[in-house]
């Protein structure tokens, strides 16, 4: 069932109507020729009860069956008094002591039909007014035709806007049902690419990084330089690191839950970060200034991989350049900045790989979490990428 006054449109007409309804009632029964005495205690009673049951008219909407009912009432009341007031009713019959019908009698017959649900109370109200207005013991056909006019005609144009109404609701309904439905379907082919993709990267990047494995270890077991053994268990050690993390990422694409234990890299991964850059020749300081507050693991990965992304641009755009690495925690957010100074050699073909966006994608992830991030060159050379992250972010499943 529809609330009263859902709209401010309908506020407003229903307002403007019953204010209308007023000045009719008051105008036809203060100028009609066959007013009675006026300053008798019925006729004001007689108007004011009048008045109140055109007000109710403004509770239509949101109990028609109710305000149904109090017209009845009133009907029937009114046809019983000895009060009968030409004016604010309608002769019929041409005959003032048969019946009188109040206006609000087809405006209450209508809104049973056309806003309630419940067909078989409606019914039963539009019939009792009829039966109220039509009186049919005394077999007068004119009174029983004025009746059927002001009783079961308005309450027939309800029920058929009503029915309108319905078949409106249901086609919006069915529409918005398929607009889902095929959202649904396109979600499932994109997890379906997803997947499909997944396993691709898996199958192509994985066996170049076993075969990268094997060579190295090879290379440890086969040289006899202790620095070469050395350089080669960093380097299979970083494959399968990169391996592990490659395997963590594509299972997060297939919608693979972590397995119990295995966490994804936070806030205390970052000193092997630098270890990390300063093991292959790229030295890194790391700065944290204030006492580390409880973050979101969101926040924790999404620092990890801004300040890992920044320092592998470093290595690629700017070989031998020293980096700083600063995490400053506050009350509500953590700032996290990476400044690098100018290279001290022209870059090398790592420079010319990969897609291009990787700032772009850690903007975009910042701003997912609701932070921040500024990434451009400095004065005297270098590059500087800050951050402004909050501390917590709730998130329904955290990977």
């Amino acid at each position: 069932m529809r609330h009263l006054w859902n709209t401010r449109r309908e506020r407003t007409f229903d307002l403007i109507f019953v204010g209308v309804l007023w000045a009719l009632v008051v105008f036809f029964t203060l100028m009609s020729p066959d007013v009675p005495d006026t300053s008798s205690l019925g006729f004001w009673s007689c108007l004011l009860l009048h008045l109140a049951v055109v007000t109710a008219l403004l509770w239509r909407r949101a109990h028609p069956i109710a305000v149904g009912v109090v017209v009845a009432v009133f009907t029937a009341a009114l046809c019983l008094s000895m009060y009968t007031v030409p004016g604010w009713l309608l002769d019929a019959t041409g005959r003032p002591e048969d019946v009188w019908l109040s206006l609000a009698t087809p405006i209450a017959a209508y809104a049973v039909m056309m806003f309630s649900d419940h067909r078989v109370a409606s019914w039963l109200v539009v019939a009792s007014m009829l039966v109220v207005l039509a009186r049919p013991w005394d077999t007068n056909v004119s009174l029983i035709t004025a009746a059927l006019l002001f009783t079961v005609l308005p309450a027939t144009i309800g029920l058929r806007r009503s029915v309108q109404r319905r078949l409106i609701d249901s086609l919006a309904e069915r529409a918005e049902q398929a607009e889902r439905e095929q959202h649904l379907l396109a979600e499932a082919a994109l997890a379906e690419e997803r997947t499909r993709l997944a396993g691709e990267v898996h199958d192509v990047v994985g066996h170049r990084v076993v075969l990268m494995i094997l060579h190295a270890e090879a290379l440890r077991r086969g040289s006899a330089d202790e620095r070469t053994r050395e350089a080669a268990e960093t380097l299979g050690e970083a494959g399968r690191q990169a391996l592990g993390e490659m395997r963590e990422l594509v299972g997060v694409l297939r919608g693979e839950p972590l397995r119990e234990g295995q966490a994804p890299p936070g806030l205390d991964e970052l000193g092997e970060l630098a270890e990390e850059a300063a093991a292959v020749g790229f030295p890194v300081r790391l700065v944290e200034e204030g006492e580390r507050p409880a973050t979101s693991a969101v926040i924790g990965r999404t620092v990890h991989r801004i300040v890992r992304e920044a320092l592998t641009n470093v290595r690629k755009h700017a070989p031998g350049a020293a980096a700083t690495v600063s995490v400053r925690y506050e009350a509500e957010q953590v700032r996290v900045s990476v400044r690098n100074k100018a290279a001290s050699r022209l870059p090398g073909e790592l420079a010319g790989s990969g897609s291009g966006s990787g700032l772009l994608g850690l903007r975009q992830r910042a701003e997912l979490v609701g932070g921040t991030l500024r990434a451009g060159p400095v004065t005297g050379g270098g590059f500087l990428v800050e951050a402004e992250l909050p501390v917590y972010v709730a998130v329904a499943e955290d990977r």
